[in-house]
This record gives structure tokens, C-alpha cells and sequence, in this order.
């Protein structure tokens, strides 16, 4: 999302990424980003936006895992 949002600020394209971990001796990875990257993004976009705008709920998770840092949690039919 990060390479979109320079995009569209900077009007260039941006295809890799780079992480530095910084707790590793500052170990450098870079990340090539692909069209596909781009159009999951604007999926899940497209999802978020839709949860916000119809005050829908997504379904619940088969991944109880990922329960512990969602943010409806508390609200889920479990």
C-alpha cells in the first residue's frame, strides 16, 4: 500500500520495496511488487471500505489465531 500511496503523491511508479530490520544488524531485504500486489490491495481496500460504509461485519474466521489482534473481537459471533 505504501508503493500506491507514492504513487499517487509523487506521480512516479514504484515496484520494490525495501525493510530494514533494524534489531539485526540493520539486515536489508528488498521486495519486488508486482500489478497483482497492487489489485489484492485494492481488493482488501474495497472490503474495508465496504465493512465501513454498509456498518457490515466480515464473517468470522476458521483461524481462531487471528482473533487475538482483531479489532472485533469483542463484537463477533463467535
Amino acid at each position: 500500500m505504501y508503493a500506491m500511496m507514492i504513487e499517487d503523491n509523487y506521480k512516479c511508479k514504484a515496484n520494490r520495496a525495501f525493510i530494514v530490520y533494524t534489531r539485526s544488524k540493520n539486515k536489508l531485504i528488498k521486495i519486488d511488487i508486482s500489478a497483482g500486489d497492487k489489485k489484492e490491495v485494492k481488493n482488501i481496500l474495497n472490503k474495508v471500505i465496504k465493512i465501513i460504509s454498509h456498518n457490515y461485519y466480515p464473517k468470522k474466521t476458521k483461524y481462531k489465531k487471528r482473533c487475538q489482534d482483531c479489532c472485533y473481537k469483542n463484537i463477533c459471533i463467535k
